[in-house]
């Protein structure tokens, strides 16, 4: 009798068992992708800007306007050694880079002509200070102009730009204008090799293009805008002028990040006394900083802080993931309601009905109909109208203040992750 063998041949399918057995499991494919995008992320920065915590950028002045404590923080950790961030902050990071290669192959492809990350190196009483420029446009018609476009990737586009934004977008148009036909600009292709070095803008457009720009900014149109760019729709916030006030508020709080930083690293200051954003900020958050912040000052029972067991852990992340799921929700509810009110605009445009009416699908019909906006007074013309009858301001406010009705006071339930360094 002869046992059969159980060894595959040549050609033949491997069983399942075979190669489980006494192998070790395999790195898991989210592992796989956490350890690439770390790695990616650490080399992009490094190559593209450097030894961060040996100037001030732009980012960093929008920071420290909105947080200095914050932005201190944030530069002395490119120092050191930092822990891995979670898959989720990196692949929030990530999109904008994607977003941002992407719109540039679609420019290209336009046949526009820009520079990605143009760098300006300057310095201000002897403080190194450094703008990367997302795009940098040169348009020759219908008019010449040069457009900065600083891109910022978000889930839900914002109603207006936060501060930050706003100062960043100031410091480097502004420093493009004050530096135009100094030998401050460099160019680096993608893996972080120079391209051009220390040249002026005009000289960097002619090397670059071949194109002539004039000696003088004041002879051409500079314009800033910051791109709002989300998964399915895009803002624009701009045009941005170059602006001298502005540019001098730029520089005055990288000079105060970078003493500050240097207090601080030389332990002659403490983290601690350097100052935080006042009230609620949203950006709070997003603060690696935030794990010993100040700010937060705890609730303490004699003498110690309290801190709550796990249950009550649970149940704030059980809450926080139900307002993330909520506010996903709000916004897919909102993409399909301008989904089907654009399908019903352009279906009942070329109707031949007079009155439109329901469109039918499946179960269920809809149509739209315009609602009486909301009716508001204006506070500041009905002062003026009842100062023009009263003739008296002091009287006119007595009688508005009389007529103003204020709400209960509520309660406002604020839940703020905390964060460690790199987390």
């Amino acid at each position: 009798m002869h046992t059969k063998s159980t060894q595959p041949h040549d050609g033949e399918l491997t069983p399942a068992s075979l190669l489980t057995h006494n192998t070790p499991p395999s790195e898991a494919p989210l592992d796989v992708l956490h350890t690439a995008l770390h790695a990616h992320s650490l080399q992009a920065t490094q190559s593209q800007l450097g030894n961060r915590s040996a100037y001030i950028g732009m980012s960093d002045v929008g920071h420290a306007v909105e947080c200095l404590r914050s932005a201190v923080a944030r530069k002395l950790s490119t120092s050191g050694p930092t822990n891995t961030p979670a898959l989720k902050r990196l692949l929030t990071l990530q999109r904008g880079h994607w977003q941002e290669q992407g719109i540039m192959e679609a420019l290209s492809a336009a046949g526009h002509t820009f520079i990605p990350q143009l760098e300006i190196a300057a310095a201000f009483h002897g403080v190194p200070i450094r703008a990367h420029l997302d795009l940098t446009l040169i348009r020759l018609n219908p008019q010449p102009c040069i457009q900065v476009w600083e891109l910022k990737s978000n889930q839900r586009l914002p109603e207006t730009l936060y501060t930050a934004n706003e100062v960043q977008l100031y410091g480097q148009i502004g420093l493009l204008h004050a530096c135009w036909n100094r030998p401050c600009f460099s160019v680096r292709d993608a893996s972080g090799h120079l391209v051009l070095s220390r040249k002026t803008f005009p000289e960097a457009a002619y090397l670059l293009f071949q194109i002539d720009l004039p000696d003088s900014p004041e002879r051409i149109a500079i314009e800033g805008y910051v791109l709002s760019v989300a998964m399915s729709d895009a803002k624009a916030f701009g045009p941005y002028p170059p602006d001298r006030n502005m540019l001098g508020v730029c520089l005055r709080t990288a000079a105060t990040l970078w003493q500050t930083m240097q207090t601080v690293a030389t332990g002659s200051l403490s983290l601690d006394d350097v100052p935080t954003c006042q009230g609620f900020h949203p950006l709070c958050d997003w603060c690696d900083a935030n794990g010993d912040c100040p700010k937060f000052k705890p609730v303490c029972q004699d003498g110690e802080p309290i801190a709550l067991d796990d249950e009550y852990a649970e149940y704030l992340a059980q809450l926080t993931q139900l307002k993330e799921r909520k506010r996903s929700l709000e916004g897919d509810i909102a993409e399909m309601e301008d989904t089907l009110r654009s399908t019903w605009h352009r279906l009942t445009s070329a109707a031949s009905s007079q009155s439109p009416g329901w469109i039918a699908a499946g179960n269920y019909r809809f149509k739209t109909a315009a609602v009486p906006g909301r009716s508001t007074l204006d506070q500041t013309m009905l002062k003026e109208e009842v100062t023009k009858l009263t003739h008296d301001e002091q009287a006119t406010e007595a009688l508005l203040s009389r007529c103003r009705k204020t709400g209960a006071q509520h309660e406002r339930l604020t839940i703020s992750p905390i964060n460690t360094k790199g987390a």
